[in-house]
């Protein structure tokens, strides 16, 4: 049981304090736990006497996106996002927990965190943490070994500073795939069972000139889709204004064609290439290096054509 002070006189309120409604800004004196959060209202403790201020749950980004996983059999909706009234955990109302996952061969999905599997997970949205969070997703293929992966991302990135989705190693097997500029996935590998969605909230979710987040240090990014046929797009971060040049090269080491050869201001960058050499002939199929030189910085990466 609890009871609320407000200067009148005690009121007795049952467990869960669904019977008082709170005015912001006001003090009172309560007696009872001082652990309790639902939604936006929060007791926060702030003396050995049980004087607490009686607050919402803070600023911060206040938000939340979906996207699904399909295959021949069905379709599984899941649903991050930010909110100041949501914990870390479990927030009965908000989140959503999944099923344990069937045995295989049968297609599922769903999120993980903190060792649990969700269908919804909404995070404590705060100014004061608006830093990478990453979730998990586990993969269940069906016999098809097919699973499409597709969102719409309309307005996400007044929503989110970065959005990204790897593999289980970070990208280096290939997956990395930026979701803000990025439409769907498509899957037929089994082994790819686990994927980490890597979500960066903007402050308070409200609306921002995308052109304002800059990348902090060079990267050239792999390319989306890899394998291709016959168009991919290669991205790359550019933290300063520099001279760039992107250039095609066979295993041999002989230059197919160059994409990029300009001075370019700092931000999130992207060409594609259609498969052909400088002048305008298919190429073969086969791996293919691609390269980035900017000012002083230099990176390659190979992706694979297919015919």
């Amino acid at each position: 049981e609890w009871t609320i002070d407000d200067g009148s006189g005690p009121v007795m309120l049952d467990d869960m304090m669904f019977s008082f409604v709170p005015t912001v800004g006001n003090e009172y004196e309560v007696t009872g736990p001082l652990t309790y959060s639902f939604s936006n209202f929060k007791i926060l403790p702030r003396d050995e006497n049980d004087v607490v201020d009686v607050t919402p749950g803070g600023s911060g980004p206040d938000f939340s996106v979906s996207f699904d996983a399909t295959s021949s059999t069905g379709t599984y909706t899941m649903t991050v996002g930010f909110s100041p009234g949501a914990t870390d955990g479990y927030d009965d109302g908000i989140d959503s927990y999944a099923p344990p996952a069937p045995p295989p061969p049968v297609f599922d999905a769903a999120l993980t965190w903190g060792g649990n599997r969700y269908y919804t997970q909404i995070l404590n949205g705060s100014d004061d943490d608006l830093v990478e969070h990453e979730y998990g997703i586990a993969l269940s293929y069906g016999t098809d070994n097919l699973i499409e992966m597709v969102w719409d991302n309309t307005g996400w990135s007044d929503l989110m500073s970065s959005c990204v989705l790897q593999d289980a190693f970070g990208g280096l097997l290939g997956i990395d795939i930026d979701m803000l500029t990025v439409t769907s996935l498509t899957l037929n590998d089994p082994a790819f069972n686990t994927l980490k969605l890597k979500v960066t909230p903007d402050s308070s979710g409200l609306s921002v000139d995308v052109s304002d987040i800059l990348p902090e240090v060079f990267v050239l990014r792999q390319n989306y889709p890899n394998p291709f046929n016959p168009v991919t797009t290669l991205r790359y971060n550019l933290p300063e204004q520099a001279t760039v040049n992107i250039i095609i090269y066979d295993m041999l080491g002989r230059m197919i064609t160059q994409l990029v050869s300009a001075k370019q201001e700092p931000g999130y960058r992207s060409v594609q290439w259609d498969a052909t050499d400088s002048f305008g002939n298919p190429v073969s199929a086969g791996i293919y290096l691609y390269q980035i030189q900017a000012g002083e910085f230099v990176q390659t990466r190979k992706m694979v054509l297919l015919k």
